[in-house]
């Protein structure tokens, strides 16, 4: 009865302590980085709970495949409709389950309280959860993690009573996590770390017998990496496409810095664009160096502290999947991509430090007490990262004082300046990112803008023509030179921009161009 007591205090002080960081973002708003699409600009995520909703979340959109991510979407706009706090709430609560769940897997594996306590502890507040928690967007982060750790959980009943039919509950459970989002295919790989420690089964069990028992889950999660692969490579989403050799000496150096974040984690930000001219080769080459040495550390360390290399495998082995090998959109490296990656440090330094723990009780209470206080300083850190996604602006200024050349960011902010209407900060941030990079058709399209509801129909003109000229089947682009032109009293060129839009999308340009006409 008083371990059950214990347990339950634990998770209420989890629990707590994960709400009272990110309990915030109720009264945050959506953020124009994603959440348009994914949410308030969605047609279908719009109408709720629908027929057609259900149907499309099963299929291919944006890039991905994760069903029950959209499911969740829709659920909430049918409950909180575009509420953004509500959305924001439910991430939170998924989170504070998530970090209890944790905290209660680890008891029952090791049987250590305070261990698991401090472990989940520095997974539910540390400042790298903030993105996933507190971006409306990233709910497939939240989601996914709780049914990689159902599925846990159920695999450690399905071990104590084997069975058909409680190895199936694995397999539904495993299958809500890969339909939530498809980085839990790494589920198997931890399942056999698992089985070395703290499990002990690799010594009780032949190889062959451990390996073919996760063979289902290995197969759904190569099915999982097929629709994923054919989804990114279909969608207008991929468009950054470095070289090979770029992708590997950055993810190199990812893993690297993951770790030195995790650590100190200062400097955050909503995006980490690729590095002008590639990646330093003193980077790469010293964080594979870095990388070797603390393999072969962990390795040798593995007869007397197994928690090591099974938290440092864990890492790698649950990282790979988003090191951009295969790479999709503009970022390096991202926060939440470490939501599940970084559970196998935090083991790892929990039991570190208990082992580090002086023999003497006051000794133990001394390095319990600075354990604790790591946690809190954690979560304060936590508390100001979640503060800054109070809105774009603030969200998106942040990131520029802490990347360099950041045109996405720009082209956001420049967005959000122009929608409050501060059109001369709207138009220093789309300068900034034309510098950068030249042929951002839609940042020459929405200086137009700027310019057209000015009434500098000239200037305006020139705009759009060069966004015309970078994007030449920009019906928006040609739409708006030709409403430019019409105000200029040039009819003709106005038309024939029509005309183009006319051929290129017959249904949509009809109407526009019916309208100029009239």
């Amino acid at each position: 009865m008083g371990k059950r007591r214990d347990v339950v205090v634990g998770a209420a002080l989890l629990a707590l302590l994960v709400l009272a960081v990110f309990g915030q973002t109720a009264g945050h708003p959506f953020v124009s980085y994603d959440d348009p699409s994914y949410i308030t600009h969605n047609p279908v995520i719009l109408k709720g709970l629908t027929g057609e909703g259900l149907r499309w979340a099963f299929g291919l959109n944006l890039g991905n495949w994760h069903p029950l991510a959209w499911l969740s979407h829709l659920l909430d706009v049918q409950i909180f409709g575009l509420r953004a706090g509500g959305h924001h709430l439910v991430s939170v609560l998924i989170h504070s389950a998530s970090t209890v769940l944790l905290f209660a897997l680890l008891r029952a594996l090791t049987g250590s309280f305070w261990k698991s306590l401090l472990a989940a502890a520095l997974f539910g507040v540390h400042p790298l959860r903030v993105e996933s928690v507190a971006w409306a967007s990233e709910r497939k982060d939240v989601l996914a993690t709780l049914f990689w750790l159902l599925t846990i959980a159920v695999w450690l009943g399905y071990l104590r009573r084997p069975g058909v039919w409680r190895y199936l509950g694995v397999i539904g459970v495993f299958c809500l996590g890969l339909g939530s989002k498809p980085m839990v295919m790494t589920l198997p790989a931890v399942l056999l770390l698992l089985d070395w420690w703290p499990l002990g089964r690799v010594s009780a069990r032949p190889a062959r017998i451990l390996l073919l028992e996760k063979v289902p889950l290995v197969l759904l999660s190569g099915a999982s990496l097929a629709v994923t692969l054919v989804a990114q490579t279909r969608d207008a989403m991929v468009f950054v496409h470095p070289d090979f050799p770029t992708r590997v000496a950055n993810a190199l150096v990812s893993v690297a810095w993951y770790v030195v974040k995790f650590v100190w984690p200062s400097g955050l930000a909503v995006l980490y664009p690729y590095p002008v001219g590639g990646v330093p080769a003193w980077e790469y080459l010293g964080a594979g160096c870095l990388l070797a040495v603390a393999t072969a550390a962990v390795l040798l360390a593995a007869p007397r502290y197994p928690y090591l290399p099974v938290g440092w495998f864990w890492y790698l082995a649950t990282l790979l999947p988003v090191l951009g090998l295969f790479q999709v959109g503009a970022q390096a490296r991202a926060d939440r991509y470490t939501y599940v990656p970084l559970v196998g440090l935090t083991v790892a330094v929990a039991w570190s430090l208990a082992d580090a723990a002086p023999p003497s009780r006051g000794g133990r209470r001394k390095l319990g007490a600075a354990a604790a206080a790591a946690v809190l300083l954690l979560a304060g850190a936590a508390f100001v990262q979640t503060r800054l996604w109070r809105d774009g602006i603030t969200l998106y200024r942040h990131t520029l004082n802490v990347t360099r050349e950041n045109p996405v960011i720009l082209y956001n902010l420049g967005t959000d300046y122009s929608s409050l209407g501060r059109n001369p900060e709207a138009i220093a941030a789309y300068r900034e990112l034309l510098r950068i990079d030249p042929g951002q058709a839609s940042a020459y399209n929405n200086l137009g803008d700027i310019s057209f509801k000015a009434g500098r129909y000239a200037e305006a003109a020139e705009l759009f023509g060069q966004a015309v000229s970078l994007e030449p089947s920009s019906a928006r682009a040609r739409f708006n030179l030709g409403m430019a032109l019409a105000r200029l009293g040039r009819t003709a060129p106005a038309l024939e921009q029509w005309r183009i839009i006319r051929i290129a999308d017959a249904d949509r340009a009809r109407r526009l161009y019916d309208e100029i006409v009239r």
